[in-house]
């Protein structure tokens, strides 16, 4: 393990059987999918293939992340067919941004004519 340890405050198997990572669930010890809601309780590590409990976050032998980080599932989401994050989305971005709170303010400052 490369000194990462997996993570302490979920513990993916106890004596009497596996933890599931979506509902919590307790299943039985030699179990491969959750008897209550149906997700798989294991995943296999990409770069070594070792069998791990879904709930961990990385590799117990090799210390590999498991899952996709947040920044990563968010590209695939929302980033077709494998593009980056261009310069020109980021300034589109900010300028959208700036727009918005100008908006906001000028909004926040008006005060309707009194009457005449």
């Amino acid at each position: 393990m490369n000194g990462n340890k997996p993570e302490a405050s979920r513990q993916p198997t106890t004596g009497n059987g596996i933890l599931c990572a979506k509902c919590d669930h307790l299943n039985p010890g030699g179990s491969n999918t959750c008897g209550f809601c149906g997700s798989h309780l294991h995943i296999s590590c990409s770069k070594c293939g070792h069998r791990n409990a879904r709930v961990l976050a990385r590799c117990t032998q090799c210390g590999h992340r498991l899952h996709r980080s947040l920044w990563r599932r968010w590209q695939r989401k929302f980033l077709k067919n494998g593009q980056k994050v261009k310069p020109l989305y980021v300034a589109l971005l900010i300028i959208a941004i700036l727009v918005t709170y100008k908006v906001i303010i000028k909004l926040a400052e008006y005060r309707p004519p009194g009457p005449n």
